[in-house]
């Protein structure tokens, strides 16, 4: 009897204090876009946003000069500009407070049409860890697959999701280049604008550091583009330890999971590797010690 109460506490101590494996690539998780005349744009997530997510917006032309961006949630946006003297801006948000999230874009001066993609993606670094490279122009690079490519950047730290736009800038009347080799394509962003064919959007996850390009086809042999390409550290591979229980069937995985833990402060939270004390819920009674 002494022997398995003994065995028994060893496993709750074994419990308690060996850390949770914290590891997961990164995930695309949804997007959304549209087009739209006037002086801003706005567009909705289909589903709520998950705490700690990256998010991702583009603007295809507007109009006047772009003045602010926010959204529903009350997140906060880095802006990276504009690419090149292309009609296309791109903004981040990492660590997304989460929740339904609508995004809008509003601009001053003279109305105009535009389009707006926003996209959410998990596992990737909550703060800094992303690299850019200068957006690369090109006149007419032809159909050839692969042909419209961003300039390469240098990644030091990996794993890492290579994410990019093009944007045909001179509307020959192709229509936005289609995903290079290799890559996950996440879909078009029109633009209103006569001589804007609108740009295209890709992701790829990269395991290994060096350089690397994106690339594009384009569906036109006389158009030109400029194309942009962001490189996002995932969240660190390692361990969280946390000083109480884990919920039963969960495991603790950085910025993003789909277990929760029961908090000493009496609420379902995301594990996100912080000294947040967790209780284990007693089994069909969640939330009791």
């Amino acid at each position: 009897m002494k022997f398995k109460a003994l065995w028994l506490a060893l496993v709750l101590l074994q419990n308690l204090l060996i850390p949770h494996l914290a590891l997961a690539a990164y995930a695309y998780v949804q997007g959304a876009s549209n087009f739209s005349s006037g002086n801003s744009l706005v567009q909705a997530f289909t589903s709520s946003v998950t705490a700690h997510s990256t998010i991702i917006v583009v603007q295809d032309y507007g109009g006047g000069s772009t003045s602010t961006i926010s959204d529903s949630a009350g997140d906060t946006y880095v802006g990276l500009g504009q690419q090149g003297s292309s009609h296309a801006w791109v903004w981040i948000c990492q660590n997304a407070l989460g929740g339904s999230t609508t995004v809008t874009i509003a601009w001053t001066g003279s109305s105009g049409s535009g389009g707006i993609s926003i996209q959410e993606y998990g596992g990737l670094v909550t703060s800094g860890g992303t690299v850019g490279s200068i957006t690369n122009p090109q006149s007419a690079p032809g159909t050839s697959a692969n042909a419209v490519t961003s300039t390469a950047t240098s990644v030091s730290a990996a794993p890492v999701m290579l994410w990019g736009i093009t944007n045909d800038v001179n509307g020959g009347g192709g229509g936005p280049p289609v995903a290079g080799t290799g890559f996950s394509d996440r879909g078009a962003i029109w633009s209103l604008n006569a001589n804007d064919n609108g740009g295209h959007l890709e992701d790829v996850r990269q395991t290994s550091t060096g350089s690397y390009a994106l690339t594009f086809t384009a569906l036109s042999g006389f158009d030109n583009y400029f194309t942009t390409l962001l490189a996002f550290q995932e969240a660190t591979a390692g361990t969280c330890t946390h000083s109480g229980w884990s919920k039963t069937g969960a495991l603790a995985v950085p910025n993003g999971s789909s277990g929760q833990y029961w908090s000493l402060t009496g609420n379902w939270v995301t594990p996100d590797c912080s000294s947040i004390p967790y209780w284990r819920p007693s089994l069909g009674s969640a939330g009791t010690n």
